[in-house]
């Protein structure tokens, strides 16, 4: 899910445009090894006469190369490479350094950039670097970059992470999502079909609005102010409409919203299940799936103890189908790469029997059990699906 959105929000983001050409040009010169070098040795001080450079340790490597910008993780890495060393680029950068001819040989710098023309080739590069590392308003792009790289990282660890372990907890201890070793861990059906993904997502915007405000605060004219705060809002739209689209749009529905029964506070389970049942009445008998029936419909075995939950003359604990409904939501895991993990197999078994039809390999791996279930419960059933069989065959 927060992949497909990354893959999006690149092309979407107003400024890229802008922004591209001087952040291309920029990581080319500290990403190559004669203008990184040349960097070090004509710009950085040093502590005194013939000692080595305090660059030396701290651009001892570059940052990664856009190759076009098409992956947001390439775009994080660079602008996270260049936000790190900002203060050391922007204090001591001097275009004239990088661009005069000197008759002292550089230390290092590597031959086969000198014999392609050196400082010349790489003049467009310098130019555009310097309207980069001297604009405000670049550095203050690429910190909106990383920013919507940390929201889009919260909203992945929340829905990696669990109930038992809330962001706070892991940042006052210091664990890393993949430290926990929880059993509900990705265990988010019931938080994500009661909105708790909408909430979550409000509430780390909001905090981040107010970063955004406070950082450039001083370094940008009003006008430009301005313009970081409505890119910053324009794109932190789309992230939320393809959250509504991708996420809440779907659990926000039956049957996945039933699972909001699971939910660890009852009167937002109970609460839930009230929506469910004005849901469930404005369905259409075709639409319906086992699970709704057997919950909500009039005559299904569970309805009534969903009536005595919502009347509340009943608790969960006294009604044992919907309680263990309850159970298995708060222990039903969304994870979204044992889905891709089922889709590659199903699709290396297509390739691997060429003779099987794609119908015929997705009902045998996605749907075998349910199959074999409905053949050993009688052999009145079985007569009649094997039946059917010889008639389409």
């Amino acid at each position: 899910m927060i992949e497909n959105i990354q893959k999006r929000l690149r092309g979407k983001l107003p400024f890229w445009k802008e922004m591209k050409p001087k952040l291309d040009s920029t990581l080319i010169v500290f990403h190559r090894n004669f203008s990184r070098k040349r960097f070090i040795h004509k710009c950085l001080p040093t502590h005194e006469p013939g000692s080595e450079s305090i660059g030396h340790a701290y651009f001892s490597c570059g940052p990664p190369l856009l190759e076009g910008g098409r992956v947001w993780g390439v775009v994080v890495k660079a602008t996270k490479w260049l936000l790190e060393r900002q203060e050391h680029i922007q204090s001591n950068w001097n275009l004239h350094r990088m661009l005069g001819n000197t008759d002292e040989e550089i230390d290092g710098t590597d031959a086969e950039d000198e014999e392609n023309g050196g400082c010349e080739r790489y003049s467009k590069h310098f130019l555009r670097a310097n309207d980069f590392i001297t604009s405000g308003f670049m550095w203050a792009l690429c910190h909106l970059v990383s920013l919507f790289a940390d929201l889009l990282g919260a909203i992945e660890n929340w829905c990696s992470g669990c109930r038992c372990h809330p962001r706070d907890l892991r940042e006052y201890l210091g664990m890393k999502i993949s430290d926990i070793n929880c059993p509900l861990r990705l265990c988010r059906a019931p938080d994500l079909a009661c909105g708790a993904l909408d909430r979550f997502f409000t509430l780390i915007s909001s905090t981040l609005v107010a970063q955004v405000r406070a950082a450039h605060a001083t370094t940008l004219t009003a006008v430009e102010q301005g313009k970081i705060v409505d890119y910053f809002n324009f794109s932190k739209q789309y992230i939320y409409v393809e959250l509504i689209l991708r996420v809440e749009r779907g659990w926000s529905a039956l049957p996945l919203r039933a699972l909001g029964m699971g939910n660890e506070d009852e009167e937002v389970a109970i609460d839930c299940l009230i929506g469910c049942l004005a849901q469930f009445e404005a369905m259409q008998l075709e639409d319906m799936t086992v699970f709704e029936w057997t919950l909500f419909a009039r005559g299904g075995p569970g309805r009534g103890q969903v009536i005595a939950v919502v009347q509340g003359t009943h608790t969960f604990a006294e009604v044992p189908l919907v309680q263990r409904y309850r159970m298995i939501s708060q222990f039903l895991p969304c994870m979204e790469a044992s889905v891709e993990r089922r889709h590659a197999q199903i699709h290396s078994s297509i390739r691997a029997a060429p003779c099987h039809t794609a119908a015929f390999t997705s009902v045998q791996g996605l749907r075998k059990a349910e199959i074999l279930a409905e053949l050993e419960s009688g052999v009145e059933e079985a007569s009649r699906f094997s039946g059917q069989g010889k008639k389409r065959s």
